[in-house]
């Protein structure tokens, strides 16, 4: 297992299957504890909303990675959506109540929440791989380089500029990027721009992209020749959720 590398995609506030996918994949114990070694857990957004207990999955990560140090966590819009209810409220809270934010969350989420949510990178390059939340590609409008890409969103999350959120927001309307017509050329150019052999990503269902049943979708989704790879398992849609050892 040392050199493992596990992905989960778009939680979406469901701990209780995220608990699960990681002791199924001997990531962690029954009391939550890591017991990975020195394998890597890489997140890929989307950790709250839709769910009963997005919080729980916030603390879950924030625990394993003072525990581990190999727990990566990209950022996802909902999440995004959820520090923007927090930080300006009013509308802000109708339109993430509007798209699926749960009022516990809220009220439960602490300094130290909304800290490490303002810090996740959009953007994560491990080895040849590189992990983004959504398959889109609006990023390359925020820099040429992951680094670029991942100081221009946290300056956005650290401001009080309303517009820039909602920008921010609404770019992440953006899906199936590298699915259909132009696909192959938009994946060239991403991982020119930012690196790597292959894309991992989350944001849009692997139910609602193959046009196939939630329940169905038990493995990741591979396409462009192994180069992209689907990782949302739409468990909100009664998707049983899974864990993606990259090969």
């Amino acid at each position: 297992m040392a050199e493992d590398v596990w992905l989960v995609g778009d939680v979406q506030g469901y701990c209780s299957v995220l608990s699960r996918l990681l002791r199924e994949s001997g990531l962690i114990d029954h009391s939550g504890q890591w017991t990975g070694g020195s394998a890597t857990l890489v997140v890929a957004g989307d950790l709250v909303d839709r769910g009963p207990d997005g919080v729980g999955v916030i603390q879950l990560l924030m625990d394993l990675q003072l525990q581990a140090g190999h727990v990566r966590v990209v950022i996802g819009n909902h999440d995004v959506q959820l520090l923007a209810a927090h930080r300006f409220g009013g509308s802000m809270v109708d339109a993430w109540l509007d798209a699926g934010g749960v009022r516990e969350d809220l009220e439960r989420l602490t300094s130290e929440h909304v800290e490490w949510l303002s810090n996740l990178p959009a953007l994560s390059l491990i080895d040849h791989t590189l992990v983004v939340h959504a398959d889109a590609m609006f990023y390359t409008a925020y820099g040429s380089t992951p680094g670029a890409v991942n100081a221009r969103v946290r300056e956005v999350l650290s401001s009080a500029n309303l517009s820039e959120w909602q920008l921010l927001l609404e770019r992440f309307g953006e899906h199936r990027a590298f699915f259909g017509a132009n696909g192959e050329a938009n994946l060239a150019q991403f991982l020119t721009t930012f690196g790597g052999e292959r894309l991992v990503h989350g944001h849009t269902p692997i139910a609602r992209m193959l046009g196939i049943p939630p329940e169905s979708v038990t493995s990741a989704y591979v396409y462009r020749d192994g180069r992209c790879v689907n990782v949302d398992p739409g468990i909100y849609l009664g998707g049983p959720g899974f864990s993606h050892l990259l090969d």
